[in-house]
């Protein structure tokens, strides 16, 4: 199988199409012609992500975060992009980034998050276009539990280091909104859809502010540990899509310490 092989095998949950424009999605290193034989699938193309990569006879490293965002203007070895290009060209190691069309996706990032967490009767707050879902997730916890308790929960199945709760916590949680990642400014979309409680993270202090001001709770999550959660998903679908070796990496980011 090539790369553009297996592209065209990740369509169903994971169609380049459904990428936002301002997205750096697929290829970040390598060409269509690229043979692969065995796939590495990880959160984020770190050095040691790579190392785990090569270590382990892969060459295809398919990761949700692109390698590659902002516009890469030269390869000066001191940043961090441009050492990880060059060691993707030297061990001719494939990279592929499945962001934002992994978030819309119907088994992504969202859909994942809140199966995860036991929301039912699920719907896209921004329904999405050419089957994908959308962005975001609304719907109910059956049965409801006091806001602490779902905390727990959340906590315990997202492997959370740190959860913040804003608002009022003295009402059971009934209706759950979510989106992963940087979802702050669908905290709106969210109110309109009925939520009781949102979740998402990297929240503005006055989304915050605005939303609990609304009666609705929010809870506020590492953006790399919420996102994670939706990385062996993506791992097994690969492996029932091409057939070929998979190998989940979970490389530790870097150190961080909750004082």
């Amino acid at each position: 199988m090539n790369i553009r092989t297996f592209l065209d095998s990740i369509k169903d949950f994971a169609d380049l199409e459904w990428a936002e424009e301002w997205d750096n999605t697929g290829i970040i290193v390598g060409a269509v012609s690229w043979e692969v034989s065995k796939i590495a699938v990880a959160l984020d193309a770190l050095e040691q992500t790579m190392e785990e990569a090569v270590r382990n006879s892969c060459d295809l490293l398919v990761v949700h975060h692109p390698l590659i965002f902002s516009p890469l203007l030269k390869i000066d070895m001191s940043d961090l992009s441009s050492r990880l290009v060059y060691q993707a060209i030297e061990k001719k190691l494939g990279v592929i980034s499945l962001h934002t069309n992994w978030d819309v996706s119907p088994r992504g990032v969202n859909v994942c998050l809140a199966e995860s967490i036991s929301i039912s009767q699920i719907s896209p707050l921004i329904p999405g276009s050419n089957c994908s879902w959308g962005m975001g997730v609304s719907g109910c916890l059956e049965p409801y539990l006091p806001m602490d308790s779902f905390a727990v929960r959340v906590k315990k199945k997202w492997n959370l280091s740190w959860l913040r709760v804003y608002g009022a916590t003295n009402e059971p949680v009934r209706n759950v909104a979510l989106c992963g990642g940087s979802g702050g400014e669908l905290w709106k979309q969210a109110f309109e859809k009925g939520a009781d409680t949102y979740i998402t993270a990297d929240m503005k202090y006055h989304q915050i502010l605005e939303a609990c001001s609304m009666g609705m709770r929010v809870m506020v999550v590492d953006h790399g540990e919420m996102e994670k959660v939706s990385i062996p998903v993506l791992a097994d679908l690969i492996f029932e899509n091409t057939g070929l070796p998979v190998k989940l990496l979970d490389p530790a980011g870097p150190e961080c310490r909750i004082l």
